[in-house]
């Protein structure tokens, strides 16, 4: 088993998924805010307030493994589904975004620093 690690320093060591013949950290696709996507499923050993408060929208955070190597998984920071397992671990679903909607706010980022550009020939900062 390994750990999940949030940039705020909180850490979640994950449990066996309840299927014992699945992997406890998981990456498939799945439906997450009504779109087919990368999705990772990981199960932790929690309390279903604490899971909630962490994996929520553009949750930043990292897998360790058992040798301490850290995965950076921050790219699937879309909440999906929690499940409550009613025995001490919560299987939790994050999903990444897709090409669209990267690209879509990448042309609004863009749009913004021109519309600033023009309104009032400044650069805009991030």
């Amino acid at each position: 088993m390994g750990k999940v690690i949030f940039r705020d320093g909180t850490v979640f060591e994950t449990a066996a998924y309840p299927v014992e013949t699945e992997p406890c950290v998981f990456a498939k696709r799945g439906a997450v805010y009504g779109k087919v996507r990368e999705v990772l499923r990981l199960t932790l050993r929690a309390d279903y307030e604490t899971v909630a408060a962490c994996f929520r929208d553009g949750a930043a955070y990292a897998l360790e493994a058992e040798d301490g190597t850290l995965y950076d998984k921050s790219e699937y920071c879309l909440a999906g589904d929690l499940v409550d397992h009613r025995d001490g671990r919560i299987t939790v679903y994050m999903g990444k975004k897709t090409e669209e909607e990267l690209t879509a706010e990448l042309f609004a980022k863009d749009s913004a620093a021109l519309f600033f550009k023009l309104a009032t020939g400044g650069e805009l900062h991030d």
